[in-house]
């Protein structure tokens, strides 16, 4: 095969192979034009139908509920429930309602039973937190954490202890009764 033919054969090929659509017309209709050409149209034709199989294939694959739910929630962020992270609970948050600065750390690492937070004190936590309240309860629900550094200055290794109501860690804070009872039933 001369250099023009070879040149003249890739290039029907490669016109061939950008064709829309490679049906049984488009195939025939080159086969005509190129007859010396027609192991490698077929196999040309025979390869761009697979690909095109596995394209859709794969298509389908993606194309479920799980995959279509989980675009919704990436796609709408909206509907992404919000979660605190501990950096939230800082010294502007404690100031707002009113408690010392170990009490919110109390917080942040969730040694409060949650139950033991009055409706008004939840209220203020969740705006001072700019975090809608059910996302508080569920931070505050979780397990308790160690402070950070605790396993560093600890000889053996620190364990959690159990929640305690948040009259207890405001008591164990240093807050006087009256201030507990001004936190407790404030607005």
């Amino acid at each position: 095969m001369s250099e023009a033919s070879k040149n003249n054969a890739e290039n029907t090929l490669a016109a061939f192979a950008i064709e829309p659509l490679h049906d049984k017309a488009t195939l025939d209709s080159y086969l005509r034009s190129h007859p010396e050409l027609t192991d490698e149209l077929l196999d040309l034709a025979l390869e761009l139908e697979l690909a095109d199989i596995g394209a859709e294939d794969e298509q389908v694959t993606t194309s479920s509920a799980a995959v279509d739910a989980a675009w919704a929630l990436f796609s709408n962020p909206a509907t992404t429930k919000p979660t605190l992270m501990t950096e939230q609970f800082n010294m502007g948050v404690a100031k707002a309602l009113g408690i010392k600065s170990s009490a919110i750390a109390g917080l942040r690492d969730r040694k409060v039973q949650s139950e033991s937070l009055p409706i008004g004190f939840l209220v203020r936590l969740s705006n001072a937190l700019e975090s809608p309240m059910d996302a508080v309860l569920d931070y505050l629900a979780g397990s308790p954490r160690l402070p950070l550094g605790a396993s560093f200055k600890a000889d053996e290794r620190p364990e959690t202890s159990s929640k305690i109501p948040l009259e207890q860690l405001l008591r164990e804070c240093g807050h006087t009764p009256d201030e507990i009872n001004t936190i407790l039933q404030s607005k």
